[in-house]
């Protein structure tokens, strides 16, 4: 696990894809490949009595092709290991509005932190092939169930 400090008061929480999830652990929901661009995360406040309750899960999505360095390893990570890392919210059960099959997907914000990059985000359905126009499925990637 690497812990880095963002801004004023918050810390973010980088696991390995392997973690398992609970005792403070987040992982990754089971619909995302555990051998890909995706770790889990988790943003919490710093100094707070009840951590928490001021915590969020999240996914922290690299580039695709930009390799995703170990969380796991002795060195402690600096801003250049986030380059391009971007922190969305994983969802499930988004109905695409063509095939009407349900969907899950990764959901950037745009009040969290970033490390700039480039994201390619999805295009198509992952079910029917509709264009996310016409699905309504607009995030950075999608995912069947």
């Amino acid at each position: 696990m690497q812990q880095i400090t963002v801004g004023q008061g918050w810390a973010l929480e980088i696991f390995g894809a392997g973690a398992t999830p609970g005792a403070g652990t987040p992982g990754l929901p089971r619909w995302i490949p555990a051998e890909s661009e995706y770790l889990p995360a988790r943003l919490r406040r710093i100094n707070v009595a009840d951590v928490d309750a001021h915590a969020c899960d999240l996914v922290a999505a690299w580039p695709k092709g930009v390799p995703v360095p170990d969380p796991d390893r002795a060195a402690t990570w600096t801003d250049d290991d986030l380059a391009g890392v971007l922190l969305v919210h994983p969802r499930e059960g988004f109905r695409c509005r063509v095939c009407g099959g349900r969907v899950n997907a990764l959901y950037p914000d745009g009040g969290l932190p970033s490390w700039g990059g480039r994201h390619r985000y999805a295009t198509h359905c992952p079910l029917c092939g509709s264009h996310v126009d016409q699905a309504r499925l607009h995030a950075l990637a999608l995912f069947a169930p």
